[in-house]
Parts: structure tokens; C-alpha cells; sequence
């Protein structure tokens, strides 16, 4: 894969991207069917730390330190707050 970036940054901030999408799918997913605010709380979290542990390689690249800079990464940085939107709520 790596051959379809210009550079090794850029392989890195793409799997990342698509490990906050794929978060946030898996938050939403959870919170449907549940009761009360808290009960969707509970449901949100507990689908952030089951992806955390079953996506562990993506999950380590989602926060990994050449991607802390959001100024330079708009697309990765609108991605991550749409994942957390959901945990915020």
C-alpha cells in the first residue's frame, strides 16, 4: 500500500482516517437500543474500548505521535472529532 502515497506520513494519516470512521460506525451502532441516557453512555464507551482492543494495530495508529499536529492534517482532524462526537454527546 505503501506505494500509493507520497509518503509514509501520508499511509498513516489514511489508515487513520479510516479507523475514526470506523469507530464512530461502531459508536452508533451500539447506542441504538438504548433505554436511557445512561444505558447509551455505557453503550457508546464499551464500543470504544471493544474497538480499542480488537483493532488494536488501527488504534495505534489513529493516535500515533506524527499525527498529533490537526493543523496539518484537516481531513484526519474532522474525522477524529466526528468519532468523539458521539462519545461527547
Amino acid at each position: 500500500p505503501y506505494h500509493h502515497f507520497a509518503t509514509r506520513n501520508d499511509l498513516l494519516v489514511a489508515v487513520a482516517i479510516e479507523g475514526f470512521a470506523r469507530l464512530r460506525a461502531a459508536i452508533e451502532r451500539a447506542e441504538r437500543g438504548g433505554s436511557s441516557p445512561h444505558d447509551r453512555m455505557r453503550r457508546r464507551l464499551s464500543a470504544y474500548l471493544r474497538f480499542a482492543l480488537e483493532h488494536g494495530h488501527h488504534y495505534r495508529v489513529m493516535f500515533h505521535p506524527l499525527l498529533r499536529d490537526a493543523a496539518t492534517h484537516p481531513e484526519l482532524d474532522a474525522t477524529a472529532r466526528a468519532a468523539f462526537e458521539g462519545l461527547v454527546e
